[in-house]
């Protein structure tokens, strides 16, 4: 085999190889975005956090109208846990007004995501489950879904996504 012919070939399967991991990645992407606008709900994803987490919201409100997201956490744990932070993506958290929580916490724009931390952290012992609450307002049309994190001070989460459609202002 000439040397221009090896080269040819090897372009072409580098070329297919790479595609293809293009391929998976899109695909799990698209994935992994449809999840949130279907309402996928659950205990969400776990990367390492040492408690479960299930969440309750309206699936629509209207724009002014109060809502809350309610997070239940469960240690999973064999020792207390702490939340030391939740992190709502902007895309959910664009589509409401944050007018309080449960628990008292700071405020911190980190980009992509908004992060609440939790002032003091709540502890949880073992086996125990905590419900935090975060209160909404309807600020923007639109359907709004995005990952929220529940944060351990080790920076282990579980993520949730929540989806809610915000609809007009009702009629007076």
């Amino acid at each position: 085999m000439k040397t221009s012919q090896a080269v040819v070939i090897t372009a072409i399967a580098t070329f297919l190889l790479t595609s293809g991991l293009w391929l998976i990645a899109f695909v799990g992407w698209q994935a992994y975005r449809t999840a949130g606008t279907l309402g996928i709900t659950g205990s969400g994803m776990s990367f390492n956090a040492p408690f479960a987490v299930t969440h309750r919201c309206p699936p629509e409100v209207n724009t002014g109208d109060r809502f809350d997201l309610v997070l239940e956490v469960t240690n999973t744990g064999s020792d207390d846990e702490s939340i030391e932070s939740i992190d709502l993506y902007h895309s959910f958290l664009d589509g409401f007004t944050l007018s309080g929580a449960s628990f008292t916490y700071q405020r911190d724009d980190n980009g992509d995501f908004e992060t609440l931390w939790v002032d003091p952290a709540v502890t949880i012992p073992a086996g125990g489950t905590e419900t935090v609450t975060i209160t909404l307002e309807g600020s923007k049309t639109g359907t709004w879904s995005g990952d929220v994190d529940v944060c351990d001070p080790g920076v282990n989460f579980t993520t949730v996504v929540p989806n809610v459609e915000v609809l007009p202002a009702a009629a007076p």
